[in-house]
């Protein structure tokens, strides 16, 4: 039988195992809730990270940029 709480640390290393950032994970009504994020360059993300607007604008920035020169190099 699994540890009460022992499938947290499981799904936050398959997150992790795929790239993704780690879940938040909070109380909700009587029991608790798993919030999973499948791009962590989201403007609110980056917020909740504690980066400034000009900072939020220059990653998606990069982001943008580094997505459209992959699309051109492997097709």
């Amino acid at each position: 039988m699994p540890v009460w709480g022992s499938g947290t640390t499981r799904i936050i290393r398959l997150c992790r195992e795929q790239g993704l950032p780690d879940p938040d994970f909070a109380n909700w009504q009587d029991g608790f809730r798993v919030i999973f994020l499948q791009d962590p360059y989201t403007p609110e993300w980056l917020r909740q990270l504690g980066l400034s607007e000009r900072q939020i604008k220059a990653v998606l920035y990069v982001k943008e940029h580094a997505e459209s020169r992959t699309a051109t190099t492997d097709g």
